[in-house]
């Protein structure tokens, strides 16, 4: 009887083992969004969430499209937008757009350096945020003050090597459980 349950919880060990690093990155990512939305503000930028999520996505859309999909960029956009409050496809729409522009500039950004590739981060990120401020301002009909925009950017790059530290850390970890 021992030796039975032995078997069935090294199973259950086995499969665990094996849904949580095929799963990490999007566990990762999911709570890079919900850092966004703890309650901790500074009372000179009380607006100011910076999007952390976007570089998981950017990071795994380069070094592992296929352990962060598009599909599941996309949810993880869905949930932003529910979380938020924003206008419904607004994060929806960025987050899809950084890991699409990201997963085509794979092949040339594989072989870059860390340095080149947040330089990349830095212009790609701008970009995006700058459609969805853009678009903002179109779906609210309204003059969406950029300042609060432009400093999440700011904070955005600033915890960029921090980030994708911890994703180059999941990548390595799984991709070595793999081999």
């Amino acid at each position: 009887m021992k030796e039975e349950n032995k078997v069935i919880v090294s199973d259950f060990r086995l499969k665990m083992s094996f849904w949580l690093s095929k799963n990490l990155p999007l566990l990762f990512s999911f709570l890079m969004m919900l850092i966004v939305f703890l309650p901790i503000s500074v009372s000179f930028m009380p607006l100011v969430r910076p999007p952390l999520v976007l570089v998981c996505l950017f990071y795994f859309a380069v070094y592992a499209p296929e352990m962060l999909t598009v599909t599941e960029a996309f949810i993880l956009g869905l949930l932003t937008d529910f979380l938020s409050f924003s206008p419904l496809g607004l994060e929806t729409f960025s987050m899809t757009l950084m890991y699409i522009l990201s997963y085509y500039q794979r092949r040339f950004l594989y072989t870059h350096s860390f340095s080149f590739l947040w330089g990349v981060f830095v212009l790609q990120s701008a970009g995006v945020l700058f459609v969805k401020w853009g678009l903002a301002c179109l779906i609210l009909r309204a003059w969406v003050p950029f300042v609060y925009d432009l400093m999440q950017w700011m904070l955005l790059c600033a915890f960029y090597p921090f980030v994708a530290g911890i994703c180059s850390k999941i990548y390595f970890s799984i991709s070595d459980d793999l081999i």
